[in-house]
């Protein structure tokens, strides 16, 4: 078309060359310009092609709206991102914006507000329906206003929309991970050791950042960092367990010590389970302050150490320093000595003044005590009324330390009888002594205790009076007196023959019904009439027969309760018996009780052996078989004496007693004294923390019956409900006290 005008214009120039040069010059110049315009047009429409596709394979939802809310386009994204097939069905839907696709309607009017007041909302988060299939989903909206370039009025609004459910749900869910951790009294974490040894915590829970003691904005970088606080001591065992966790990929368990800043010691405990992928370690852990768990623990195993009334030594901790003073005195050649020490009349003061009066007794004679002594020498309490002072190195020579420990007595015993002050109560005591002499060549520490246990027993019955008396003896001394020689081979027939006999005590639970009974053996001797087993014991030591007395004792319980079965009222009683370690120990005793309890059908869990001795370390895990071994029988486990040094929570849980039994000079110092309370409540909290029963001996009123029923124990026994009986008496006891309570027991 182009050619046929330019040669239509040539043919007019031809005739009538003068006039149309100019028109003609100017319609080229015009032509040109269309052909121009016509080829832009082409590439203008090319390209809005191009970005109309383009647009349309956004994964982003994109869209034109009118002012009034009219959608007018919609890409492909948001097409399908409403559950339409095409544009114009989309279109064609949506009629109200805010009511068919917000579920919050306000929440549109929140998005046109902002959007007038800036030109433009990014990342507008709302909760909107899928429009066609009424679906909830979140999205994020980015939108701007388009105005027209001279009156600046709206045009149109242009926006993107993108899903963002899972990233909601995602943080939903993360934000209630938080809480939930935030209600730990610990934290969580988790500890990565990459192939270079290098550690990181890609999570720490804010309860880990409590626990530890670091701001929760603080960089993950370093996470031994945080543990530059630990206590020196604790260093190397912290270190060493987290190594073995790694190698062995076993669970890291282990407690260690932290100083704050202020100064203030913390125990912490992470238990965390590692896995490997590759090179790579990652441990999945929990750390928690036990700060407060430790300091009882710690307070606990204090009170196997100190007698809670004086601060004196305990039981135990003289136990291992009359160990420690043999050992001096074999090195050294010297002899050394125990004294025991028992207060004349003490049941008397507390009867007449009660027993706040005699604690404070006993205070001020362990105070009296401790001036008497020299600083290597030791004084503790280990009963009720009764001390040991532990003398070393008082001689090279038996006659020079036989006499330096006895003018020591006498001295002692002169403090003693000074008159006290208590409270207004003026008071004058005397007290007995026994003495033992030892060189560490002949016996152990329990051998030197009991020594002197016999010893001081001596003194009281050769004449128990205002001046009080001594009876000194030495260890390595073969020969008894005349009198001792023959009691002791009279006790050997006696026990040989099962000429021994049980006295019962009875033990109600707290809703006042008889449920068990200790039985202690007595003999009765035809001279001397009855001997219990508190003096019969020594005897038997010296005889080398005390294994033979316990056997006696557990065949006598097993022979009692067969008796008891055949009884109405009986068959139901549980029976212990006292037993010392060396029973377990002894080849015979497995056999001889497994024999009786299959002849005699003992129900299971009536037999109770209460162990009234300290099991050396050395001995333990014999002793732990053998109880295992007789608790598969049916026979029960107490610890006797609880609270008087012998034993400590470690002992408690490594032998698995069923039973406590609290010291009885605790249970008749709860009147009042504070110190006694806290001790009381102390073992009866780790009881039922344990799990086992608790037994308090030696109760004797209500108000001591009502505290230790307001914390939880669990059996009573004692002379509130009734003295050791023999067996008829123990019977008819049985027979008529089934219904009484426990505070009506003796009323």
């Amino acid at each position: 078309m182009f050619l046929s005008i330019l040669s239509a214009l040539i043919e007019f120039a031809q005739e009538h060359p003068g006039i149309v040069i100019g028109r003609i010059a100017i319609a080229l110049l015009l032509l040109s310009g269309a052909i121009a315009y016509r080829r832009l047009y082409r590439i203008s429409k090319q390209a809005a092609s191009e970005n109309a596709e383009l647009i349309d394979n956004l994964t982003e939802g994109v869209y034109r709206s009118s002012p009034d809310g009219q959608q007018l386009s919609a890409n492909q994204a948001l097409v399908k991102l409403n559950g339409y097939k095409t544009e114009a069905e989309l279109l064609s839907s949506i009629k109200d914006m805010a009511k068919e696709l917000y579920v919050n309607p306000e929440r549109r009017a929140e998005f046109l507000e902002q959007l007038a007041k800036h030109d433009r909302v990014e990342n507008f988060v709302s909760e909107v329906y899928r429009h066609k299939t009424r679906e909830r989903i979140w999205i994020s909206e980015s939108a701007r206003i388009v105005r027209d370039p001279k009156s600046g009025e709206a045009i149109r609004y242009e926006g993107s929309v993108r899903e963002v459910t899972d990233s909601v749900h995602r943080r939903e869910i993360e934000e209630r991970f938080r809480k939930l951790t935030d209600m730990l009294p610990g934290g969580l974490f988790q500890l990565v050791r990459d192939q270079n040894g290098v550690f990181s915590a890609p999570y720490v829970s804010s309860g880990f950042c409590r626990t530890v003691g670091i701001s929760e904005t603080s960089q993950v970088d370093n996470p031994h960092s945080y543990f530059q606080n630990l206590h020196p001591e604790d260093r190397e065992s912290y270190v060493k367990s987290l190594r073995d966790s790694g190698v062995n990929l076993e669970t890291w368990n282990t407690e260690f010590r932290v100083v704050d800043k202020d100064g203030t010691e913390r125990w912490l405990h992470v238990v965390a389970q590692p896995e490997r992928t590759g090179e790579t370690t990652t441990w999945h852990g929990y750390i928690a302050d036990i700060t407060i768990r430790k300091r009882q623990e710690i307070e606990i195993e204090e009170m196997a150490f100190v007698d809670p009334l004086t601060g004196l030594p305990n039981r135990r901790v003289l136990m291992d320093r009359i160990a420690q003073t043999l050992a001096d005195c074999k090195r050294r050649n010297q002899y050394g000595a125990a004294l025991y020490i028992d207060l004349d009349h003490f049941k008397e003061l507390n009867d007449a003044h009660g027993h706040e009066t005699g604690d404070i007794y006993l205070k001020q004679v362990a105070n009296r005590l401790r001036e008497t002594i020299r600083g290597a020498d030791t004084v503790a309490r280990i009963g009720g009324d009764e001390f040991v002072v532990l003398l070393r190195s008082i001689g090279n020579s038996g006659q020079f330390a036989r006499n330096n420990a006895l003018n020591i007595a006498q001295k002692m015993l002169a403090e003693l009888r000074e008159p006290y002050l208590l409270k207004k109560i003026a008071y004058k005591a005397t007290a007995s002594l026994g003495i033992v002499v030892f060189d560490g060549l002949h016996g152990d520490a329990e051998a030197i205790l009991k020594q002197a246990d016999q010893a001081m027993y001596d003194a009281k019955y050769g004449g128990r009076n205002s001046v009080g008396t001594a009876f000194v003896c030495m260890l390595e001394d073969k020969k008894d007196t005349d009198g001792d020689d023959l009691l002791t081979q009279e006790l050997i027939s006696a026990i040989r023959q099962r000429h021994l006999e049980f006295r019962f005590e009875p033990q109600m639970d707290n809703n006042g019904l008889l449920i068990g009974a200790e039985g202690f053996l007595c003999w009765e001797h035809p001279e001397h009439g009855a001997i219990s087993a508190d003096r019969i014991a020594p005897f038997a030591y010296k005889a080398g027969l005390a294994t033979d007395l316990d056997l006696v004792a557990i065949e006598t319980a097993i022979e009692t309760l067969s008796i008891w079965q055949r009884s109405p009222d009986l068959k139901s009683i549980r029976l212990s018996v006292n037993a010392g370690t060396s029973i377990l120990l002894d080849e015979r005793t497995y056999g001889t009780i497994k024999s009786l309890m299959e002849q005699h059908r003992i129900r299971p869990g009536l037999l109770t052996i209460e162990i009234t001795e300290q099991v050396q370390r050395s001995a333990r895990e014999q002793i732990a078989g053998r109880m295992r071994e007789l608790k598969a029988l049916g026979i029960r486990f107490a610890l006797d004496d609880f609270g008087s040094g012998y034993s400590s929570i470690t002992y408690l849980r490594q032998l698995q007693f069923d039973e406590v039994k609290i010291e009885g000079a605790f249970v008749a110092g709860i009147d009042g004294d504070e110190e006694n309370e806290a001790l009381v409540k102390t073992i009866l909290a780790m009881a039922k923390t344990l799990g086992i029963s608790a037994v308090a001996e030696h109760v004797e009123s209500e108000s001591q019956e009502a505290f230790l029923r307001a914390y939880g124990c669990d059996v009573f026994q004692g002379c509130r409900y009734g003295t050791e009986m023999n067996r008829h008496e123990f019977a008819e006891f049985a027979a008529s006290g089934q219904d009484r309570t426990v505070t009506q027991a003796t009323a």
